[in-house]
């Protein structure tokens, strides 16, 4: 995995939030490395009842980073509680995310910034 963490825990207003950050990835190849490698590393922490932000900006996207992101969420979906993404939003961005929800019963909330998203989650 790259210097850049990918996957770490982050305290806000008492609350242990799980960042998930696959921003700014240009090879297919690495990006989905790099969504196995956090998918395994939540998966091993074994606990439930996880808060989740996700974030998505600056990187690539096509059918098979797609696929493995619907994947890799049906994975992490048993140990989340609740799950906010945040990214660019642009038509595609949109796109990619009401697609994975739909695929992977995820029902990730979409954020303009981490603040808000942070904020949501402690909620």
């Amino acid at each position: 995995m790259e210097s850049k963490k990918r996957f770490y825990e982050k305290i806000y207003k008492g609350k242990a939030i799980y960042i998930t950050n696959w921003s700014d990835f240009h090879n297919e190849d690495d990006l989905i490395k790099a969504i196995w490698e956090t998918t395994e590393l939540m998966k091993s922490m074994n606990k439930n009842e996880l808060l989740e932000l996700v974030i998505f900006k600056n990187s690539i996207v096509s059918k098979d980073v797609l696929l493995t992101m619907q994947k890799a969420a049906k994975v992490a979906r048993p140990y989340n509680k609740k799950k906010a993404g945040v990214t660019d939003f642009s038509t595609t961005r949109l796109y990619i995310l009401k697609t994975i929800n739909l695929f992977s019963q995820d029902k990730i909330e979409p954020f303009n910034s981490e603040e808000e998203a942070l904020e949501w989650l402690v909620k």
